[in-house]
């Protein structure tokens, strides 16, 4: 499934997905998952295939950079923010 989420927020994203997608079958709109190296998870409405997934906001703090680095440093944090996202794949 395409689900971008942080480990702690794992578990609540998995069942909102399971949630979403429960609904849309049950509704007659079939789900699937489609890609060899990135998975796409997407939906069938009137026939358009129409991807989506979840996804968590990161804040990112930047880091000095060290003596030994060519840049900044970062580090991205996640929120527990999660948001649903309509992919711009359609066919």
């Amino acid at each position: 499934m395409d689900v971008w989420v942080g480990k702690d927020s794992a578990r609540r994203a998995l069942h909102i997905m399971d949630a979403l997608i429960k609904g849309l079958e049950a509704r007659g709109f079939p789900v699937g998952l489609e890609g060899d190296r990135e998975i796409t998870t997407s939906v069938l409405v009137q026939d358009r295939q129409i991807a989506f997934g979840i996804t968590e906001s990161v804040k990112r703090i930047e880091n000095r950079a060290s003596e030994y680095s060519w840049g900044r440093n970062r580090d991205y944090i996640p929120t527990g923010i999660l948001s649903l996202e309509i992919k711009e794949r359609f066919r």
